[in-house]
């Protein structure tokens, strides 16, 4: 055992100087209260400048009084050493391991209780020799990272609906192939785009959308919408515009994974179901130069993909962006974008908008014939609607 002198730093461990300075010295003392003449185990770490471990460090324990074996190496930066107190000391101890130099300095505070029976601590090889830096005891205070869970159907509303109007850009084109015969006009018809002899239509465009997530199961439900978008096309020699509704209605099974977040709660999700949608189409009627336009009706399987994030606070709300195909003959036709978000402005009611993207093309081939493509069908909508919303 060495004697510590009071008031003076004693070097009870030396070693020649590493060549890598000491960044970083920590002590953990066990126990931390002894008796009077009472010893403790204290384990030294010491880290290099760049947080690794560092042996061969030459160290000073210094302390008011008591006494301490010599500081073993265990080669990885971690040391250890026996502290035994005065038989007269009270209260406290303040202990400090310093590098050599002095620059590095970490204070350990024993305390002192005459209850105690005084113990004599055998010299104790440290567990984890070399401890991660997250377990760097000056760090032992930081708090464990929060598990991220899976949110409760609480946490977001079981239904929401909403209605808006809105308007936006809608072009078309009907293209023929050369050399058919069909009923349909004899020339290409063009509505905006590069070819269209006039700009896109704005069509004024009314929209309705629910979804609703089955009580207890929030992982599962049902999304529909409805969308119309009325315009007119101005026809050569007609005697009035030709009006012309583009509907799309989609009424999907959707499931999402919903997860807690520190504003609320966020979603990702699938949705397979049905889609509809019509073009019109421009046909030769029974006089020369008059022009018939009926819809041709569109029915398929669509599938999806969404993400969505339910957001509280001040002012809660929601924001949503999804995407949906439309499948015919293992081909999609349809492809749709859309970016929904809201404002709750009280308890179940507030206010939405949305920005819809849609592109399709169709080939229709002749009924004699499958594989003969007679005519191509394709058009664009972006629109904008904004209106009320209701959730519960």
């Amino acid at each position: 055992m060495s004697p510590l002198l009071a008031a003076a730093a004693v070097a009870l461990y030396a070693s020649e100087a590493h060549a890598q300075a000491v960044g970083t010295i920590d002590v953990i003392a066990s126990p931390a209260e002894v008796a009077p003449g009472g010893s403790t185990n204290l384990t030294i770490v010491v880290r290099d400048t760049d947080g690794n471990g560092l042996a061969g460090a030459p160290l000073n324990l210094m302390a008011s009084a008591g006494s301490a074996t010599t500081i073993q190496d265990y080669g990885n930066g971690t040391y250890s050493t026996v502290y035994t107190t005065a038989a007269d000391a009270s209260d406290s101890v303040m202990l400090v391991v310093a590098s050599a130099d002095g620059s590095i300095r970490t204070p350990v505070q024993l305390t002192i209780n005459a209850a105690l029976e005084p113990t004599i601590t055998v010299p104790q090889t440290p567990v984890a020799q070399t401890p991660p830096p997250e377990e760097n005891p000056a760090k032992a205070a930081r708090e464990p990272r929060e598990k991220r869970e899976r949110a409760d159907a609480g946490d977001s509303p079981t239904a929401r609906i909403r209605v808006g109007v809105g308007g936006g850009s809608y072009s078309y084109a009907q293209v023929r192939t050369p050399d058919t015969e069909s009923p349909l006009w004899p020339d290409n018809v063009y509505l905006g785009g590069d070819k269209g002899v006039e700009g896109p239509a704005h069509p004024l465009t009314f929209e309705g959308r629910a979804t609703i997530w089955v009580p207890q199961y929030n992982w599962v439900g049902l999304d529909g919408s409805v969308r119309y978008g009325r315009h007119t096309v101005s026809w050569p020699d007609a005697s009035e515009a030709i009006p012309d509704l583009v509907p799309h209605v989609s009424l999907n099974l959707a499931l999402r994974y919903p997860f807690a977040t520190n504003s609320g709660q966020m979603h990702v999700g699938a949705k397979v179901g049905w889609l509809y949608g019509e073009f019109i189409t421009f046909q030769q009627g029974e006089q020369e130069n008059q022009v018939k336009y009926p819809n041709l009706a569109v029915h398929s399987l669509g599938t999806g993909a969404e993400f969505g994030a339910e957001f509280g606070g001040a002012t809660s709300g929601y924001l949503t962006a999804s995407f949906l195909a439309g499948w015919r003959d293992a081909s999609p036709y349809s492809i749709n974008f859309g970016l929904d978000a809201g404002i709750n402005t009280g308890a179940a009611v507030g206010l939405g908008a949305s920005i819809q993207f849609s592109q399709r093309s169709i080939e229709i081939g002749s009924a004699d014939d499958p594989n003969a493509v007679l005519v191509t069908l394709s058009d664009t909508t972006i629109v904008g609607v904004i209106g009320p919303t209701m959730q519960f």
